[in-house]
């Protein structure tokens, strides 16, 4: 329940968080002695967010992040990151990202809506903007997201978080009912 002062005593509807992963990179020291600029640094694919991925989908039993989920609210401060998440998180073969978006699969109407709520290129409150994306894809989950609901199919969300030089990752996984 949820006290509101404008009406009272509210029940909100349930989530479940079935898995969450945070992963940090072990490069994060010399990256920030060196301001993430140095030889094999990837990231355009950094490894901390493949592998934080393939944790969160472990715990969660998801197979196949694009039709596992109704949709993902993930970290994308320009729009050019859209495609690079999309190959890292394991929606699309690599080099396949943008085909995803140029064909509006992405689309708050597409087969796998990423940031119906606007993202992070809506606002962006730094140190805040990992929590809101938790927080919009619950409000998705609970069927609660207003006028950027998208069609509930299997009742679960991602929600994405990165930081530093791409080598801070945190995934959340939240549905509606209870992981077998």
């Amino acid at each position: 329940m949820a006290l509101s002062p404008n009406a009272g005593v509210r029940v909100l509807l349930p989530i479940l968080v079935s898995a969450a992963a945070v992963v940090s990179g072990l490069l994060f020291l010399a990256s920030f002695l060196m301001s993430g600029a140095f030889a094999g640094r990837d990231q355009i694919n950094p490894q901390a967010g493949r592998d934080c991925a393939a944790d969160l989908y472990r715990q969660a039993g998801i197979t196949d992040p694009r039709r596992d989920f109704d949709c993902a609210e993930v970290y994308v401060p320009f729009s050019w990151y859209e495609p690079m998440w999309l190959e890292n998180l394991g929606f699309c073969a690599l080099g396949d990202g943008w085909k995803l978006t140029e064909s509006g699969a992405t689309a708050p109407d597409g087969d796998i809506p990423w940031n119906p709520s606007g993202g992070v290129l809506s606002s962006n409150p730094i140190g805040a903007s990992g929590m809101v994306r938790f927080g919009e894809a619950a409000q998705q989950v609970r069927g609660r997201a207003g006028d950027y609901q998208v069609e509930l199919k299997t009742g679960r969300a991602l929600g994405h978080a990165y930081g530093g030089g791409s080598q801070f990752f945190a995934m959340w996984v939240v549905g509606r009912d209870k992981p077998e």
